[in-house]
């Protein structure tokens, strides 16, 4: 009888270590930014109601505006919208994003070196400190790191810089792949002497194949927002819900919000909803302008499919600017709607 022969000890190690080799060699898994997102962000409890482990199901129109970041056709990337949507949570995740997963050269632009600071200080830093692979690629502003302070964080592979688009000096020094533009509304028309703040921050990404621009506001006035004129030149998408009813895919419009037993009515049948029956419905993003080409994605938000605003206090603070005046309700069409402001012929609803 033919003994079988035990595989020697030597040759057992030798597998594993080849292996171990490959696991650590192999390069990381391919991650969009949402699923990075859902991996490793973490949220901090002094910036957010919700503490705790990212999950992007929770306002999942956020999905879509993350991953246009991973298309390789699209370069820019444009969001029209309310206040209380998450705006800057997608601004961070992109971010987290290049800092742990795809380093670059950053830049965020914001209105002002102030509110440049302000950021830094009360969300970035908050979300380096919280997010463990991120506190070990980017030192502590208060260390002696050079490369770090409260406007600038450095990291293997890149940096991220804050400045202010009030700043000319520090929009014309340096490279920058990724370009985040907030509130581009409220923006100066010139940066000093240099021009348009949103020109020369753009002019810093021309050496990259691969740049991103991402521009995000609410919106002001219909015949000078920057945000709004160039979401008309893109894919103007809209997040798009199917009726309970009928199953038809429709933007969530203020025009077919009813006030007195608060629910919408659905543009096809005319059946009226919840709240809770809307967004409880799975969405999608529809473009209003399909031949536009996919390099500039444009993305409109309204409160009223924000998992954090509901429709009874949206129509309380709308009788109550209503009340107050112009000035007002401008200002609740601008942040509750994302639309810019148009000196309204008729009365609204």
């Amino acid at each position: 009888m033919v003994k079988k022969l035990k595989k020697p000890i030597v040759q057992k190690k030798t597998v594993k270590l080849f292996r171990d080799v490959v696991k650590i060699l192999s390069p990381p898994p391919k991650l969009t930014v949402s699923e990075w997102a859902d991996t490793y962000r973490k949220l901090s409890a002094e910036s957010s109601a919700e503490a705790g482990q990212w999950n992007t199901d929770r306002a999942p129109y956020q999905r879509e505006i993350l991953d246009a970041i991973n298309n390789k056709e699209t370069e820019t990337i444009i969001i029209e919208s309310s206040a209380q949507v998450g705006k800057t949570e997608i601004i961070n995740n992109i971010i987290g994003y290049h800092i742990d997963y795809d380093p670059a050269p950053i830049m965020v632009l914001l209105p002002t070196v102030d509110l440049a600071k302000s950021y830094s200080k009360k969300r970035l830093a908050l979300m380096i400190r919280d997010t463990p692979v991120l506190n070990d690629k980017v030192a502590d502003a208060k260390s002696r790191d050079g490369d770090n302070t409260v406007l600038e964080k450095g990291f293997p592979g890149g940096y991220v810089v804050l400045v202010g688009a009030n700043s000319p000096a520090s929009l014309s020094s340096r490279p920058i792949r990724i370009l985040l533009a907030d509130e581009v509304d409220r923006y100066p028309l010139s940066a000093g002497d240099e021009g348009d703040p949103l020109s020369l921050a753009e002019k810093r990404t021309k050496t990259f194949f691969n740049k991103k621009k991402v521009y995000v506001s609410t919106p002001t006035d219909e015949d000078t927002s920057r945000i709004h004129k160039e979401y008309l030149k893109s894919t103007k998408e809209e997040w798009c819900l199917p009726c309970p009813y009928c199953g038809r895919y429709q933007p969530l419009k203020w025009g077919q919000i009813k006030f007195e037993d608060v629910t919408m009515e659905c543009a096809y049948c005319h059946e009226r909803a919840t709240e809770y029956d809307w967004k409880n419905q799975k969405g999608k993003w529809i473009s209003e302008n399909p031949s536009a080409s996919i390099s500039k994605r444009g993305f409109h938000l309204n409160a009223l499919a924000s998992p954090w605003e509901h429709w009874e206090t949206i129509i309380k603070e709308f009788k109550d600017a209503k009340k107050k005046g112009k000035d007002v309700l401008k200002t609740w069409i601008n942040t509750y709607l994302g639309e810019p402001w148009a000196d309204q012929d008729g009365e609204m609803a």
